[in-house]
């Protein structure tokens, strides 16, 4: 197949074993306090919605080390076409085709930002909020069809914040997300009183919302 081949190597320390089975799954980060874990996540959607592929090779040893990306871009007539097919397959399954409109809730603006950025870019209307009462507000003004919410927030936690705006918004559907035990006993509160809001795990995996959107 004719395309064309960029490598970027180095003559690091290498990738561990381990770390090279979950490079490229979304917020999978060595370094907590920089970036968001996302890059090369991004990075592989948008060379395989370009029908290429992108391969790690990387070594550890003492006296041979060194990590290589090797990305492959098609550029035939059928690749050309890849792009808007794979993406329209995508959206399907995300559910773009009836784009919804969104509000993602999180006290860490740089994980709102980015779904809501993935979001719109499968064809949903998204806009952030990184605290409830914003959320609150916004909501009477949007009218989301979909609620997506950190349930461990300051102030106004995302249950909180999700009873309010079903207040308002009775058919809004709600997703929250969570990866403290904190957040057991108030779901469990919350089913005690009626509610039964879906849940997925944190950090959330963008792949597993755009399914959970679609369904």
């Amino acid at each position: 197949m004719s395309g064309v081949r960029i490598t970027i190597a180095d003559s690091g320390g290498g990738i561990t074993a381990e770390h090279k089975k979950n490079i490229f799954q979304p917020f999978f980060t060595t370094k907590s306090d920089v970036g968001t874990g996302l890059g090369l996540w991004i990075t592989r959607g948008i060379v395989e919605k370009h029908g290429g592929t992108i391969r790690l090779k990387s070594k550890s040893a003492d006296r041979e080390h060194g990590t290589t990306f090797s990305i492959f871009l098609p550029f035939n007539g059928t690749a050309a076409a890849a792009p808007s097919t794979q993406k329209a397959a995508r959206g399907i399954l995300a559910g773009a085709s009836c784009a919804m409109k969104v509000i993602v809730i999180d006290d860490e603006p740089v994980i709102a930002d980015t779904l809501v950025n993935i979001l719109n870019g499968e064809g949903h209307q998204a806009i952030a909020t990184s605290n409830g009462k914003a959320a609150i507000e916004w909501a009477t003004r949007f009218i989301p069809e979909v609620i997506v919410s950190d349930v461990i927030m300051p102030e106004l936690n995302g249950i909180e914040t999700a009873k309010a705006i079903l207040n308002k918004i009775p058919n809004c559907r709600i997703i929250l997300f969570s990866g403290q035990g904190a957040s057991a006993d108030l779901l469990a509160k919350a089913r005690a009183e009626g509610y039964a809001f879906e849940m997925l795990s944190k950090p959330i995996d963008p792949d597993v919302l755009l399914n959970a959107l679609g369904s």
